[in-house]
């Protein structure tokens, strides 16, 4: 077997933890455990319940189940096989080879990590996604600035800002719980357990504890230092 996968280095491949099993393929064996191990090792292995069961067992394994000359034939018997054990007891893989990761039918997060690996694919096909697009589109789009400053400066006229607070007042005015920070009327004040000092809005008490506004509800919430009242 060592001597066939010298020669073909596309192979279709079995991990046993345990009494689990996941079946996979790739074009560089070694590299593809490594990545499997390590992270496992590291309790970062993007498939949980695989995560959970080397947790347990602390036992990896791996072997060859069969070898090919093209990617594309290992990957179609990979899926050959995805398809006869996926949600078999033991086996710990979705029955689609294109997700990347693996996940029992029996899982109950098989669902919500399909969506995902279908959501990841979807967006390969964003150019956005490619960093040398990216980094291309924003050079030409400073450059495009450069050579064409907008004037916004208008923006900050005194008649606009008028015009602006007057439109805000008379929205807020008709949609009254829409307001934001202290002029809201369901907005809470919070208690500052320790000194008594009493704060309008989270955004208060953030300046004070030098906390986002999030930690201060989290904070509030707990009642040891804040408390809402």
């Amino acid at each position: 077997m060592c001597a066939i996968f010298i020669i073909m280095k596309n192979v279709v491949y079995q991990i046993q933890i345990g009494p689990y099993k996941q079946i996979g393929s790739t074009n560089n064996l070694k590299r593809r455990m490594a990545e499997h191990l390590n992270a496992l090792k590291k309790d970062k292995h993007k498939n949980e319940f695989m995560q959970n069961v080397y947790t347990k067992y602390q036992d990896f394994s791996y072997s060859i189940l069969k070898a090919f000359e093209t990617r594309k034939q290992a990957y179609d018997y990979e899926q050959q096989l995805l398809l006869e054990y996926s949600g078999k007891p033991y086996f710990l893989m979705l029955s689609n080879a294109a997700t990347g990761f693996a996940l029992g039918n029996f899982h109950p997060n098989k669902k919500l990590e399909f969506r995902k690996a279908q959501s990841k694919r979807l967006s390969l096909n964003n150019p956005m996604k490619d960093p040398a697009t990216a980094k291309k589109k924003g050079d030409t789009s400073r450059k495009l600035w450069k050579e064409n400053p907008k004037d916004i400066s208008y923006l900050y006229t005194k008649e606009v800002c008028e015009k602006r607070k007057k439109s805000l007042k008379k929205y807020y005015s008709e949609n009254p719980k829409n307001q934001v920070g202290a002029n809201n009327p369901n907005a809470k004040k919070l208690l500052n357990v320790i000194t008594g000092e009493i704060y309008a809005t989270g955004k208060d008490a953030g300046k004070a504890f030098g906390l986002k506004s999030a930690r201060i509800s989290a904070l509030a919430k707990e009642g040891k230092k804040l408390r809402f009242i």
